[in-house]
């Protein structure tokens, strides 16, 4: 798919990510967790369609809640790939409030509706770009071939950086792994840039509406319970990617999805990627926990990734101290790859080269892992 070109503003470009205490070092073989239905969430989305039925994770062997309720009535009672199409194309909207991608990106309002609908026609499946609230959406990708898959189903939810655009993100996933991995993805605008009259323009700075953690959280929550209401996700993997800034908030949206498995029984991510972005462990707030010292990641799984030559100012030792940050808040580390020679990011053109047909090291790594969570 043809890249947007929207500028990589590096996650420490604006905010410093400090070292945390070191506690202990640890790992585990990767498993996959039951499958539950989560909790009705009442959604403020802006989708249409039944919100009754939910799919988070469940942690034990009873798996979470049950609401009793399923998706929507397609005759079977269970959704279908038919019916998830058609939830898709009645929701599917490509004019949203002006926000940092209108400036970075480079297009115009008009050039930005058009890729919005493009998605819905990608080789190798269908898609659409669906409404969060007001004006935050998810770019949603959903192989024709889901329900008959023989690798196992595999949904990635993924978090921008600070250029702020869902587009470069998607489109890199959907490039390297629409032939072969076949993931669905789903791509979340989770900020709003800075209107300045003096500029008449939108801009990104200190003052950009940024989402919290815990509104990310809430919002994607949202969305995945209306997707699993309207489409056959029961058996897929859920995992959560972020890339620079979008990494440093995973750590945060990861800390609500366990403080929901501690209220609920479910959660929603079987684990997180975290691709050049640090966490904020000096932030007190923005947990859902009470605060910091109350984080308790309940085994989450995480896999991070730093380049040695990341010039961004996010460097592997941000990383290790996140590893170490996770790991005395009882989260599992199952790697930090660090890839010489790399810039910042895993689909970054610094260092050796690597394109869709020829994945580099570390790319495979992190599909192999990806992988390694899917049912089959």
């Amino acid at each position: 798919m043809k890249h947007l070109q929207a500028l990589a503003i590096p996650a420490m470009a604006i905010t410093m990510f400090l070292p945390s205490s070191a506690c202990r070092v640890g790992g585990s073989d990767n498993q996959k967790t039951d499958t539950s239905v989560a909790a009705d969430s009442n959604s403020e989305t802006g989708l249409g369609t039944d919100t009754a039925g939910g799919g988070a994770t469940g942690d034990t062997s009873q798996g979470g809640p049950d609401t009793g309720q399923g998706g929507p009535d397609t005759g079977t009672g269970a959704p279908t790939l038919e019916s998830c199409k058609a939830w898709v194309l009645e929701n599917h909207r490509n004019t949203y409030e002006p926000n940092g991608c209108w400036t970075i990106g480079g297009l115009s309002e008009e050039e930005w509706a058009e890729y919005f609908d493009s998605i819905q026609t990608l080789e190798g499946g269908f898609g659409g770009v669906l409404p969060i609230g007001d004006d935050r959406f998810v770019s949603l990708w959903i192989p024709d071939d889901w329900e008959t898959m023989e690798q196992g189903q595999t949904l990635l939810v993924g978090l921008h950086g600070s250029a702020g655009c869902t587009s470069t993100l998607f489109d890199e996933w959907y490039d390297y792994t629409h032939a072969s991995r076949k993931y669905a993805l789903a791509a979340v605008q989770w900020m709003g840039a800075t209107y300045s009259e003096a500029r008449d323009n939108y801009y990104i700075d200190e003052d950009t509406n940024w989402d919290s953690g815990e509104a990310i959280f809430e919002g994607t929550q949202e969305f995945l319970d209306q997707l699993y209401a309207n489409c056959p996700f029961d058996d897929a993997s859920t995992v959560l990617y972020g890339f620079s800034r979008g990494a440093a908030r995973s750590f945060h949206v990861t800390a609500c999805d366990s403080h929901n498995l501690s209220v609920s029984g479910s959660r929603y991510f079987n684990t997180t990627i975290a691709d050049s972005g640090g966490g904020e462990f000096y932030q007190d707030d923005d947990w859902c926990w009470a605060d910091l010292d109350a984080v308790d990641y309940m085994s989450s799984r995480f896999w991070l990734f730093c380049g040695t030559e990341d010039s961004g100012g996010v460097n592997c030792d941000h990383l290790s101290s996140s590893k170490d940050s996770v790991e005395e808040r009882n989260g599992i580390v199952d790697e930090l790859y660090m890839e010489e020679g790399r810039g910042h990011g895993i689909f970054s053109d610094d260092g050796s080269p690597h394109s869709p047909e020829s994945p580099s090291d570390a790319q495979n790594a992190m599909f192999d892992y990806i992988d390694s969570f899917a049912s089959r």
